[in-house]
């Protein structure tokens, strides 16, 4: 099954192995509930644990693994990005994952192609879309209605509105 970027492990909560997680999945319940297994990986390293605690404590996932609960064991994973199951049958009618903006082709308010996708980068206020021009320059769009006109991301398609100097 195809895997969906979902956080990173940040550190660690006292000395019975839970893992602080910064999730960017609006369904973290789901993704760490009991039983649920979860890719870990760093580098080349890859490993896949179960779920055995979840609970919210100040903006972070705290997780416990199966067969993990001592700090020495999940020491180890500080850094590591976090990746579950693409499921789409988490999502409402009308909702995707942001991976799924990833290779979307861009038009402006004129049907003027810009380029596509190639990634979102995360802003406290908003998120951006990464869009790679054809020249192979950036133009970076605000991924907010004000900007966003038209999405229809089953067909790879998105247009904004592109202010002068964009």
């Amino acid at each position: 099954m195809e895997q969906l970027y979902i956080g990173k492990v940040v550190g660690t909560h006292g000395i019975k192995g839970e893992v602080k997680i910064k999730s960017v999945s609006s369904f973290a319940a789901e993704r760490f509930k009991k039983g649920k297994k979860i890719t870990l990986t760093k580098g080349a390293e890859t490993l896949t644990l179960e779920c055995l605690r979840h609970r919210q404590h100040k903006g972070v996932e705290l997780v416990t693994f199966k067969d993990h609960e001592d700090i020495n064991l999940v020491e180890k994973y500080r850094d590591y990005e976090i990746y579950g199951d693409y499921d789409p049958n988490l999502l409402g009618e009308d909702e995707y994952f942001y991976q799924d903006l990833i290779d979307c082709k861009v038009y402006n308010q004129h049907e003027e192609y810009m380029g596509i996708v190639t990634s979102i980068m995360e802003n406290p206020r908003y998120d951006i879309l990464v869009v790679k021009k054809e020249d192979g320059t950036q133009l970076l769009i605000p991924y907010i209605e004000a900007f966003i006109l038209e999405e229809k991301i089953s067909e790879k398609y998105i247009r904004f509105n592109q202010l002068e100097g964009m």
